[in-house]
């Protein structure tokens, strides 16, 4: 658990008013609800939402603050990132390093499988490089053994392979304690001091990740309504540096109260991040949140059984929030009419979850829409990210319909989706969304 000496933050906010004095009047985009007065959403929001933000949640920004700290030095999981880390091993997201964890578990696995590694003997290098040079010079199989006789001596008797993995645990626990740590230090404010520190923040042209957080939430939240427009949040939120205090911004900002109870909008957030920006609404942070001290990394159970005589459940997502004891339920409804993702790098550690919504909308049969939203963020040329979310949604599409029972009809998912318009892939256009904070 977290020290409870660290303060945590508290992301309560002032009650939301009503805006029905504001108006509209600006032209409609292309939506995806067309005319509909009512309906259902439920938004997916992953690590780069927080990065759009701006809080820098990546694992590169991680490793940077805590490689060099003392308490990494000898912990498993540093010493593996660490050591991609000056190998420049180009990660593109959180769930790599979830891969890496499996990769990790596996090769210790084949070690203890071939004797190389064994209960109540010692540690043997030599063994260690034989077997790795007759499995051609495997790199992967090489890292793990540095790690094992760096972190562990000559003279230390190998547990059992079950005790071994209980101790990689009690490690990935520290680097989790550490990541929250490093979250907080960013977004930390206190509810006696959110005055005082918005008007620091407006000093600096807003460059803060909670207000970002609000502005791309609402975008998000509201840009499928047939009567919005960017051009209306912008003027919504032009007057904003005039405020001194978070009581007048909500006052200008926040229509959501209004939008929802006016046209009867149902909407829930299913966050993989471990942050709470969106808390007013019904928000769910599957991982664990910053406010709990209680957020954890793990491996989707299917790539566990599939890779495993005896899979090490205890690594997998699944069991690690039912252990932890927290109230992760969210009803979702089979009567979604939208499901939007944002910032979700669509990695299959995490496909058991989307299979399981598809499952419950039912979405071969069924008319809810998915609109995946992507941002470019810099160093990146927008081609790129584009393309490579395309590729992404396709393996996700592709991959959830080989489950299905009638193969036909998992064959020709993806391109039923497209011919009923019920798929889709959209920018948000970042730079124009926060105009109103230059």
């Amino acid at each position: 658990m977290l020290d409870p000496n660290i303060q945590m933050p508290n992301f309560s906010v002032p009650k939301l008013p009503d805006l029905s004095s504001l108006t509209r009047a600006y032209p409609q985009q292309v939506n995806i609800v067309e005319n509909q007065k009512a309906f259902n959403q439920l938004v997916i929001l992953g690590n780069g939402f927080d990065l759009a933000c701006g809080l820098k949640s990546t694992y590169r920004h991680f490793f940077e603050y805590i490689l060099d700290k003392d308490e990494s030095k000898n912990n498993y999981w540093y010493y593996i990132f660490r050591s991609l880390h000056y190998r420049r091993v180009d990660f593109n997201g959180w769930t790599d390093i979830e891969k890496q964890i499996l990769i990790e578990l596996k090769n210790i696995e084949i070690f203890y499988s071939n004797g190389i590694l064994k209960e109540n003997e010692y540690i043997v290098k030599e063994q260690l490089e034989e077997f790795i040079s007759f499995n051609g010079s495997n790199p992967s199989l090489r890292l793990t053994a540095s790690a094992i006789t760096s972190l562990y001596s000559y003279y230390y008797e190998i547990p059992s392979k079950k005790s071994f993995q209980e101790q990689l645990i009690k490690k990935l626990l520290l680097l989790e304690e550490d990541f929250c740590k490093y979250l907080i230090e960013q977004i930390n404010i206190e509810d006696e001091q959110i005055d005082d520190f918005f008007s620091e923040i407006k000093k600096e042209n807003l460059n803060n990740y909670y207000i970002k957080s609000l502005i791309i939430g609402y975008y998000i939240l509201t840009s499928e309504l047939p009567d919005f427009s960017i051009q209306y949040l912008n003027d919504i939120l032009t007057d904003i540096t005039e405020y001194d205090s978070f009581d007048l911004f909500f006052e200008e900002i926040d229509t959501i109260n209004k939008l929802f109870s006016e046209d009867d909008i149902m909407s829930s957030i299913l966050s993989f991040n471990y942050t709470e920006p969106l808390k007013q609404l019904n928000l769910r942070n599957i991982h664990g949140a910053l406010s709990e001290g209680n957020i954890l990394f793990g491996i989707d159970y299917d790539k566990l059984k599939d890779n495993f005589t005896e899979p090490p459940i205890e690594f997998s997502k699944s069991y690690r929030i039912l252990e932890s004891g927290r109230d992760t339920k969210m009803n979702i409804s089979s009567d979604i009419d939208i499901i939007k993702f944002y910032g979700h790098g669509l990695g299959e550690a995490d496909y058991s979850y989307f299979q399981a919504i598809f499952d419950s909308v039912d979405l071969y049969h069924s008319n809810t829409k998915i609109i995946f939203y992507w941002s470019q963020y810099e160093g990146v040329d927008k081609k790129t990210i584009r393309v490579e979310q395309v590729k992404n949604v396709t393996n996700l599409i592709e991959e959830y319909g080989t489950t299905f029972t009638n193969q036909d009809h998992g064959r020709n998912l993806l391109t039923k989706l497209q011919l009923e318009n019920r798929l889709q892939i959209n920018e948000i256009p970042i730079n124009n969304l926060f105009e109103c904070l230059i």
